[in-house]
């Protein structure tokens, strides 16, 4: 599997003081994933240290053919993460 840093992610990186290695971790190692219906983006959550505290931080991801393109991320709380599994926005899935 290849994994792609698009140009959103880097100015977030950079925007949000969160360590490059961080997208590629999130990746390879979720706790939680989802499909987001209405970005059709895949979601995939990990819990990880983020400023002075562990925080859910979440990748937002396209998969074309073997590739990983990895397109922003970002911390959420856990209310905001229940709040759009709740609405049905973000869909619970496993991969297999």
């Amino acid at each position: 599997m290849k994994i792609v840093y698009g140009l959103h992610l880097l100015r977030r990186l950079k925007q949000r003081k969160i360590p490059k290695h961080y997208p590629k971790k999130i990746l390879e190692n979720p706790e939680k994933e989802y499909f987001d219906s209405t970005t059709l983006h895949n979601i995939s959550v990990k819990k990880l240290p983020y400023g002075e505290k562990i925080k859910h931080m979440v990748i937002a991801y396209d998969i074309i053919a073997d590739t990983r393109e990895i397109i922003t991320v970002y911390p959420i709380s856990e209310s905001e993460l229940s709040n759009k599994v709740k609405a049905g926005r973000w869909k619970s899935y496993e991969k297999n």
